[in-house]
């Protein structure tokens, strides 16, 4: 069924206008975010959550576009390495973010990527998670997901 049909716009000789606005406003899509300023830090090698979290109710046929970033540094020659996840399983390839500059310990470095889905209707949970790649501490002092609901059928 396409959005024309879900909102009867094949079926009247006079479209009306609210009909029209509301056709627009399903194919614009719902966008939910979690931006977060606190820092923190690991020094786990395993993936830890990072308190940044976007929960969503998606419909059937609409697509999942998620965009995050994280601002990082680490105490060592180490940098961060970065995940998304739906529903607590890795959702993203794996994001390696390395200062090119070996000799400096604690560069602050950017990171930043975006992935779409077409899940199962229902409520899903999308996270960043993190964890340090091989010695000492990893930090982010400020970090964001942004999802967006686009109905593509």
């Amino acid at each position: 069924m396409t959005i024309a049909d879900t909102y009867n716009l094949r079926t009247y000789n006079i479209v009306k206008m609210a009909d029209v606005a509301n056709a627009i406003d399903a194919l614009r899509g719902v966008v939910s975010r979690s931006t977060v300023t606190t820092s923190i830090n690991t020094t786990s090698t395993s993936f830890v959550d990072t308190g940044t979290s976007v929960t969503v109710t998606v419909a059937a046929g609409q697509t999942v576009k998620a965009t995050f970033w994280m601002h990082c540094s680490a105490s060592t020659v180490d940098y961060p390495v970065v995940q998304l996840t739906q529903d607590g399983a890795s959702a993203s390839d794996i994001f390696y973010l390395q200062d090119v500059d070996t000799s400096s310990n604690g560069a602050i470095l950017f990171l930043g990527g975006f992935f779409t889905w077409t899940p199962s209707a229902g409520s899903h949970t999308y996270k960043i998670q993190w964890k340090k790649n091989s010695a000492g501490t990893v930090y982010s002092d400020r970090r964001g997901l942004l999802i967006e609901l686009v109905q593509t059928t």
